[in-house]
């Protein structure tokens, strides 16, 4: 009997998400949690700070959350998730306890942490939020 989920998760897989990319005191499956939870969950960097040092010890602020999501989706130049990638995710939200219902909003296309408004290189990038269509600003970050 298969499951529909996939229930196997290599390293090169692994690597492949984290893009090249760790963050330090983090190994590369903690750094995909922390990509896969910032994607996948619609929660905000502290949340997110918070379920990572739960689950691995390590502390890390809200900031260092937000700029590392922003650091990877620049790097992958904002290219979508592969089914493979989706999938891995999937399960390492499982691993970690995590259930989402799949149409949650990236971090990146969250508000901005007031403690770090993105830069202008960062801000070019992640244009594209989700708003409310009865929004008075429903269309301001439109391009």
């Amino acid at each position: 009997m298969t499951t529909p989920y996939p229930t196997r998760r290599s390293p090169r897989s692994i690597e492949r998400v984290c893009n090249g990319l760790d963050i330090p005191g983090l190994d590369n499956s903690q750094t995909a949690l922390l990509l896969s939870l910032a994607y996948s969950t619609g929660w905000s960097a502290d949340r997110i700070s918070l379920k990572i040092g739960e689950v691995t010890g390590v502390e890390l602020t809200a900031e260092q959350v937000y700029m590392f999501h922003c650091r990877w989706i620049i790097d992958r130049s904002n290219r979508r998730l592969s089914v493979e990638e989706s999938e891995l995710m999937s399960v390492l939200l499982r691993e970690a306890g995590v259930r989402v219902s799949g149409d949650e909003a990236p971090l990146s296309e969250t508000d901005v942490p007031v403690c770090c408004p993105p830069s202008n290189s960062v801000q070019e990038h992640l244009t594209s939020r989700r708003q409310a269509s009865n929004s008075p600003s429903s269309g301001f970050l439109e391009t």
